[in-house]
């Protein structure tokens, strides 16, 4: 494994954010994937080699207990979705993107009167029909590969 602080060339050269090529600084993680920081994005990343097959993915996302009975999680949730309704009213239409095996930022929402629809590519896989006045997308951007 390389040590944290060299750089390395990814097998294709370039940041998946920015395209930019280069070689990537090698950083150290939380467990044993090889991360990568990107110069002139500052996009930290992981090696696409150590991306989780979706089966993976699926099975881990199982080990969450996020639904709308777990008070922790409904506090976490609550602090996107309190400083949000001001700025939201009952003729809008959301989007919970990445909801997850439990939804429920949607179901937040919706108890203020306002409908917001879930999507996630595994647990959702709703099709989407924009336009929406909101996105939400929480604890989903660092799951993306492209």
């Amino acid at each position: 494994m390389k040590l944290a602080g060299q750089r390395e060339r990814l097998f294709d050269g370039a940041c998946s954010l920015c395209r930019a090529e280069q070689e990537f600084a090698v950083i150290a993680g939380s467990d044993t994937r090889r991360y990568y920081h990107c110069d002139a994005c500052s996009l930290i990343f992981v090696d696409p080699r150590d991306y989780l097959s979706p089966p993976e993915q699926i099975a881990r996302y199982r080990t969450h207990q996020n639904s709308i009975h777990s008070a922790g999680y409904v506090a976490f949730l609550r602090r996107i979705v309190d400083p949000m309704l001001p700025y939201l009213d009952t003729s809008m239409r959301g989007l919970d993107f990445g909801c997850g095996p439990g939804p429920t930022l949607s179901l937040l929402v919706e108890r203020q009167g306002i409908a917001c629809a879930n999507y996630d590519p595994f647990f959702a896989p709703n099709e989407l029909q924009p336009p929406y006045d909101f996105i939400f997308a929480t604890e989903c951007f660092e799951h993306f590969t492209d």
